[in-house]
């Protein structure tokens, strides 16, 4: 079975998704909230397919500049292209979020689906 995990990271702050199992389009429909500190660079997004039994396989990752954010206070829901960390990283696939801003807190919410 295919159980997808999504981790979204902001400065040295980490939120988790909860997994979701049986399809290869899931639909996370979280919402995370983060304090824009000092250390705040980029907003990254990784996903993963988690597995009980051996290690998790990183599927691909979105990096989005918090100056992109903060420019345009929303970025309306768009998908993105999963990206590799190295030239080694196989990836493929479509990330949907919506982002926004209000002075101090970026919010991702939903709908976040996998493609």
């Amino acid at each position: 079975y295919q159980r997808r995990v999504r981790v979204v990271k902001l400065g040295k702050k980490q939120e988790k998704s909860k997994h979701i199992s049986g399809t290869l389009s899931p639909e996370w429909g979280e919402t995370y909230l983060f304090n824009i500190t000092q250390d705040s660079v980029e907003l990254l997004v990784e996903v993963w397919d988690h597995n009980v039994l051996k290690a998790d396989n990183f599927m691909g990752q979105v990096s989005i500049p918090l100056y992109t954010i903060m420019m345009k206070n929303v970025i309306p829901t768009k998908w993105y292209y999963l990206k590799p960390r190295t030239t080694k990283d196989e990836v493929s696939g479509e990330i949907q979020m919506h982002i926004s801003w209000d002075l101090s807190l970026i919010h991702i919410s939903e709908p976040t689906r996998l493609l």
